[in-house]
């Protein structure tokens, strides 16, 4: 699908494509131990810099992308949804500063959940996933219609409220469920946009679509075995990471790939 290989559209997904590699490259070592036990505040830091290291290079990758695509004779719809795509990792890059959590805090709402400092990166990754959602959306009206996208975003909404009702313990901070509800019915609404995004563009946007299910899932990881049970940390963080930034990469992927098909 992708036949012009000398533009730099192509160069753009294969710069993606390695950062993907370095990141589980870097999960992998973690996990073996090659960055000691990251028991201690250097280690610790040392790989949360190498992680946003990475979301900085994707975020320069995606603002690449947006500005070839805008420098062509892409539709207008194309256009704007390469932008909102960068923009909306911009909004993920806060949250994944918070989450780094290079102050090493712990129970910053109440002395339940030990990793609740999690929950202020939900003022970042909620504008940022609304935006991916309205975006797909915009780009998949075109071939949808609308009461599909909003029967089955309505549903995922649903889904993801009802998955969320068993997870927080007795006692856990109101501030830390009614935030942590509401992003899991949001970010269970990414699931749906991989089916919008199948049935408008086809197999060409299939490595979008998976990306949008490892949204869903990397979300659901924290949510089961980090944020309200953190028998699971540090490993999950680690598993985690490469799910979700895998999406990421596949997500910034999707107006390069619709650009190039259409051309």
């Amino acid at each position: 699908m992708l036949k012009h290989s000398d533009k730099p559209g192509y160069l753009a997904l294969t710069v993606a494509n390695g950062l993907a590699v370095a990141s589980l490259l870097i999960q992998l070592s973690a996990l073996a131990g090659w960055w000691g036990a990251l028991e201690t505040a250097q280690e610790r830091v040392a790989i949360g810099v190498a992680e946003m290291i990475l979301i900085l290079l994707l975020l320069l990758n995606s603002l690449w992308a947006a500005i070839l695509i805008n420098r062509s004779r892409a539709p207008g719809w194309l256009r704007s949804l390469s932008v909102c795509t960068a923009l909306a990792l911009l909004f993920c890059a806060g949250g994944d500063a918070i989450n780094r959590n290079f102050q090493a805090e712990s129970y910053a709402f109440g002395d339940v959940t030990q990793h609740s400092y999690l929950i202020k990166s939900i003022l970042f990754f909620a504008p940022g996933y609304l935006i991916f959602i309205l975006a797909l959306g915009r780009a998949c009206r075109r071939h949808l219609r609308t009461s599909q996208i909003l029967f089955s975003g309505g549903l995922a909404v649903v889904a993801g409220l009802l998955s969320f009702l068993p997870l927080p313990p007795q006692g856990t901070d109101p501030l830390v469920q009614a935030a942590a509800g509401f992003y899991a019915a949001l970010i269970t609404v990414m699931a749906a946009t991989a089916y919008w995004l199948y049935r408008a563009f086809g197999q060409v946007a299939l490595p979008a679509a998976a990306g949008a299910l490892m949204a869903t899932l990397a979300d659901a990881l924290i949510g089961h075995f980090w944020l309200f049970d953190a028998s699971g940390f540090p490993v999950i963080a680690h598993v985690n990471w490469i799910v979700y930034f895998t999406s990421q990469v596949l997500l910034m992927q999707l107006p390069l790939r619709l650009w190039m098909h259409h051309e």
